[in-house]
């Protein structure tokens, strides 16, 4: 049997920003794998939801709703290839 790490024995996990997520029973091997991932995917979508509103407003855009990692935007009709380099990033 191999040993256990030590986030495994302490059963918590950091990931980015300092963030920790911790178990109150002996979690499975893939939600410590996964943690971090899914916790750095959820800090890089709410970095790109607070500097959005601001550069979709110079086309007259706005988010509309967000389902997971995906963000959902109303945009004026013919804009909506200035809306996908403005998503792209700087």
């Amino acid at each position: 049997m191999a040993p256990k790490s030590q986030e495994h024995r302490d059963q918590r996990v950091t990931h980015t920003n300092r963030r920790r997520r911790a178990w109150n029973e002996t979690p499975k091997i893939t939600a410590l794998y996964n943690t971090p991932v899914q916790g750095t995917a959820a800090n890089i979508t709410k970095k790109a939801l607070g500097m959005l509103p601001q550069r979709l407003s110079d086309i007259g855009s706005q988010i509309i709703r967000t389902v997971h990692d995906e963000i959902i935007l109303e945009v004026p009709q013919g804009l909506a290839g200035e809306a996908a380099v403005i998503l792209k990033g700087p």
